[in-house]
C-alpha cells in the first residue's frame, strides 16, 4: 500500500516536471517563423538579384523548418509558442505564395506587352 503511495507521488512529482519545462521546440518554432517573416519582406524590398535569390533560398528552408518544428512543439505541454510559430508560419506562407503569384503575373503582363509591341 505504501509502495503504490510512493509510485504515484513519484508519476506525480514527475509530470509536475514535465509541466515546468519550456516547450523548446515551440520556441524553436516561433523564432524560425519570425526570421522567416523577416526575410520575405527582406526579398520584397531587395533590388540586387544575387541578394534576393540568397535570400528567397533562406527563406524557403527557414519557413519549411518553422512549419515542421512548431507542429513537433504542439505535441508538448506549454503550446503557446508552437501555436503562434504555426500561425505566423501559415501567414509567411499566404505571404509568399501571393508574392510569388503576384510576381509572375506581373512578369506575364510585361511579357505580352513587349511582344504585342514588337
Amino acid at each position: 500500500m505504501q509502495n503504490q503511495q510512493h509510485i504515484h507521488g513519484i508519476e506525480a512529482l514527475q509530470r509536475q516536471h514535465e509541466m515546468n519545462k519550456p516547450n523548446t521546440m515551440g520556441i524553436v518554432g516561433f523564432i524560425l517563423s519570425i526570421v522567416a517573416l523577416i526575410t520575405v519582406w527582406i526579398s520584397v524590398f531587395s533590388f540586387i538579384s544575387i541578394i534576393l535569390i540568397f535570400v528567397s533560398f533562406l527563406h524557403v528552408i527557414l519557413l519549411i523548418s518553422a512549419l515542421i518544428i512548431s507542429i513537433i512543439g504542439l505535441r508538448k505541454p506549454k503550446k503557446g509558442f508552437a501555436i503562434s510559430g504555426l500561425i505566423i508560419s501559415i501567414l509567411v506562407i499566404f505571404i509568399y505564395l501571393f508574392l510569388v503569384l503576384g510576381s509572375a503575373s506581373i512578369m506575364e503582363s510585361l511579357v505580352v506587352d513587349s511582344l504585342s509591341q514588337s
